[in-house]
């Protein structure tokens, strides 16, 4: 997940990523995805995203849980604020839609929620680089 604090923060990083790809001669629509990108743009967008993604935690999830969706939604949406709206969209994942929809109403957060493909949202991308680095530490 890579979440940002404002509006703002989501429309610099799109502009940043517009950019990236610019400089490297990368069409606008590639689709950055961690596990099928071949080596010289994948250890590009490695550095891009260590480079713009300062400041991330990773979550760790017991596997042997009862719910392994329904515990990762959980684990996400503990630290959201009850009088903020969220905005979350993620990779077409029907069974962690499903566990997200269940947390943000347990918790009673107020979060739009929607389901989209990685290849239409750079945002999503960077999220995939994102687990896909912290995956071969």
């Amino acid at each position: 997940m890579a979440m940002f604090s404002s509006l703002d923060e989501v429309n610099k990083m799109i502009e940043k990523i517009r950019k990236f790809k610019l400089r490297n001669n990368i069409p606008q629509d590639f689709e950055f995805h961690y596990s099928r990108n071949a080596k010289t743009k994948k250890d590009k967008f490695v550095r891009f995203v260590r480079r713009e993604v300062k400041d991330y935690r990773v979550l760790r999830v017991n596997k042997n849980g009862d719910d392994l969706y329904l515990e990762t939604a959980r684990i996400l949406v503990s630290d959201f604020e009850r009088n903020k709206k969220y905005v979350i969209r993620l990779d077409s994942n029907p069974q962690l839609f499903r566990a997200l929809k269940v947390a943000v109403k347990e918790r009673k957060i107020k979060a739009k929620i929607s389901e989209g493909k990685s290849s239409n949202n750079s945002l999503i991308q960077v999220a995939d680089y994102l687990a896909g680095i912290e995956s071969e530490n």
